[in-house]
Parts: C-alpha cells; structure tokens; sequence
C-alpha cells in the first residue's frame, strides 16, 4: 500500500467537492482497490459529521497530451451540458461514437442482492438509451453473503445475524423497496422466507450463459427471489426456472446434483473480493472503467460511450 500511495496524486473541484486521484506505474487491480477504500474512508468520515455522501468511483486511462485540467474536464465533466450525470460529466451528442466492436460489460454482482436487482434494470435503460453502441454484457458471481451454509437459513436468522434482528432491516427495506418500485420491479420483502446461498444460482447462469440465456436465467432468479419469496437452495426451484427460459430441466437437474463448476464458481468470487470489489453490483466497461453501485441509467450511459471511444481510439 505505501508503495502505491507514493505513486498517486490528488486533485479536488470546489464546486462540487468531486476527487480526482491520478495513478501511475499502478496496475488495475491494485487501482480499484486503493480507489475503493478511499471511497469508504471518506464516506465514513463524512458520515461522522451527519452529512450525506455519494461515494462513486470511475476509473479512466490517461490519453496522450492529458493534463491536470483536461483530465478533469474529461472526466468529471462542464458545469452544464446535455444533462448532469453522477458528479457531472457532461456530453454532446458529437461526442456519441458507433462502436466497431460490441463493449464488453462484466457485472460482477449477487442474485440476492437488492441493488443488484435494481442496478440490472437500470444498466437495461442505459443501453436503451444509446442503441447506436453494441454492447456484450457478462454476469459474474459474488457471493454477498459467503458465510451462509450451501443450504440455507431462514430469513429470520439471517436479518439477525446480519441487522439485529428482523425489525431493525425494516426500514431499509422500505427504502429499497421504494427504490425496486420506481424501476418497475417489486421486492415483496415479506415472501422471504428462507436466505440461500447462491452458489448454485451462479452455477445457473453460467450454465445459460452458454446457451446464450444467462440474462433471462438472472432475471428468473431474482424475480424468483425478490418478487415470488421463492428458495434459491431449492432444487425443483432452481430446475423449473432453468426450464421457463428453455433450458432442458433434466439435464439441469443432473448438473445439479454434481459438483460441476462448483470450483469455478467459487474461485471467480474470490477473485472478485480479492481485486478489491466489496459491494455489488459493480460494472466494469471495456476492461477500462469501473463503476460501483446501481447508478442512474445515464452515468451508466455515458460511461458505456466511453468505453465505446477508448475502444475506437485504441484501434
């Protein structure tokens, strides 16, 4: 860590208090990391003083000829522009490319996650907002709570563990709830019954990735989860959702009962945490920006335009 903060330097906007933190000689991994933790480092301290904070963290590369100021601009965007998106970044429709190749966007996140939820319906409405750009999207595992047992425990157990007890996650989940609602989702916290562990969900969508189903099994299983209160730990459940987006149920079921891409599983979710990734969703554009949490459906937007660009530019 020391040896990585000697190669950082930082920057600051009045106007609107956004951080730029510029790395050099620093690989992407150890980036995200030490990015993340100074999010939270600055949450946390703001917190303390009982002011609100938006902790979002981007990750760019540097072109050729950019400065401090450029850089700046480029990133955190014009005082006013075709719309404000996150801390500001602006965009003209000038700016707006036809990607040659599809951007690829890994979304590293958990089925019983309810940001991941909503985060997914807006990553939907950001595409839909620039169907000009191909995209590629990729669902990788996380385990969001990786001490559950593989077969579960009951949802009472688990908001005690985890909150205090049951009446203690209330409120949040009613503001989470409110935020399901305005995407057009339903989270009927009152359904869950049962918290599963989700190693076998993830095992699902890879296995629909490769039938090129792994968005429709995802959304399955979280509607499954959030909407209907089903048990993810469930086999039959597991089989009849694999079934409704048109995978074969008893080939499903006997993948199942074995431990194929179990190891696989578990070893990307490592992977995950140890890259520096400790919240979900996380969506990471092009292998070059990375955006925590479930943005608004034009900061997730703009950041796939410039994915689009870096990838053209890099042609």
């Amino acid at each position: 860590m020391a040896r990585l903060i000697r190669n950082i330097d930082f920057a600051t906007r009045e106007e609107d208090g956004a951080i730029l933190v510029a790395f050099t000689q620093t690989d992407l991994r150890s980036t995200h990391v030490i990015a993340r933790r100074l999010a939270g480092i600055l949450k946390s301290a703001m917190l303390t003083q009982r002011q609100a904070i938006e902790a979002n963290v981007t990750l760019a590369t540097l072109k050729a000829g950019d400065t401090l100021n450029s850089l700046m601009m480029r990133l955190g965007g014009r005082p006013h522009g075709c719309g404000r998106i996150g801390h500001g970044i602006g965009c003209s429709q000038k700016e707006l490319v036809m990607a040659s190749q599809p951007v690829r966007i890994d979304v590293v996140s958990d089925v019983v996650c309810p940001w991941c939820f909503i985060g997914k319906r807006r990553l939907e409405k950001a595409i839909a907002l620039h169907p000009e750009v191909p995209v590629e999207v990729h669902w990788r595992p996380y385990f969001l709570n990786d001490w559950i047992p593989r077969e579960g425990i009951s949802r009472e157990q688990y908001l005690t563990t985890k909150f205090g007890s049951p009446e203690r996650y209330k409120g949040i989940a009613q503001r989470v709830a409110a935020a399901a609602s305005a995407e057009g989702l339903t989270y009927a916290m009152d359904k869950i019954s049962r918290q599963p562990n989700t190693l076998d969900a993830h095992r699902l969508i890879r296995w629909a990735e490769r039938a090129g189903k792994a968005t429709a099994m995802k959304q399955r299983l979280m509607d499954l989860y959030f909407t209907e209160g089903a048990d993810l730990t469930n086999h039959a459940v597991l089989v009849q959702a694999a079934a409704d987006i048109g995978l074969d149920g008893d080939n499903v079921r006997q993948a199942l009962a074995s431990d194929q891409d179990v190891a696989e599983i578990e070893r990307e979710a490592l992977s995950a945490r140890e890259a520096g990734i400790e919240g979900v969703p996380c969506f990471i554009f092009g292998d070059k920006f990375a955006v925590s949490g479930a943005q608004a459906p034009e900061y997730l937007a703009e950041t796939i335009t410039r994915a689009a660009q870096a990838a053209d530019a890099a042609e």
